[in-house]
């Protein structure tokens, strides 16, 4: 994927990046990108919610294991 990944992620912005990069016009491309934000928007609650349990008990988290958890990838070990 040669296009460069939208700024603000705005349903237009994500249609226009889909668009770019596959390049079949269609109007299901505003529908992939209301379903690629509802699973961003998803994934990222999920990894706000695990990362206030950890700090509630004092085990604080960094960036790295944040993205990781959005990822769905295992947390780098330092």
């Amino acid at each position: 994927m040669d296009s460069p990944m939208p700024r603000d992620l705005t349903e237009e912005a994500v249609r226009g990046w889909l668009f770019d990069a596959y390049g079949t016009p269609g109007p299901a491309w505003i529908n992939m990108a209301r379903a690629v934000l509802a699973l961003v928007e998803a994934k990222v609650r999920e990894a706000i919610t695990a990362t206030r349990v950890q700090e509630r008990r004092n085990d604080f988290t960094d960036d790295d294991e944040i993205v990781a958890r959005v990822m769905g990838k295992e947390a780098p070990r330092v």
